[in-house]
């Protein structure tokens, strides 16, 4: 082999190695999430880890998302007190329109 084909071997190597990496990386720091198993079992009176779920929307169409927290079907918002201390609240928006939605 020439030395041309020998640099150019090298940097195509060099090219695919950084690729790989940068793709391994990438997909360890996605699987890398925590994860509640669904089948936890917890002590009674308490929500079952696994029957969460919050998602973001703009209810109110005002153009800012609210928090809402899904447990076993049924919508909470999921806001924080004046004390800065979280809440869950029945699903209930009213927005400057004056309608008021209540969950579905």
């Amino acid at each position: 082999m020439e030395k041309d084909d020998l640099l150019t071997v090298g940097v195509l190597a060099a090219g695919a190695g950084f690729f790989a990496g940068v793709t391994f990386m990438f997909a360890m720091a996605r699987t890398n999430q925590k994860i509640i198993p669904p089948d936890m079992t917890v002590q009674t009176g308490y929500v079952i880890p696994g029957e969460l779920k919050i998602k973001m929307d703009n209810l109110d169409g005002i153009g800012e998302l609210e928090t809402i927290l899904i447990y076993k079907g049924q919508q909470f918002l999921f806001k924080e007190s004046e004390k800065g201390i979280p809440v869950c609240i029945p699903y209930e928006i009213t927005p400057k329109n004056g309608l008021t939605y209540f969950a579905k």
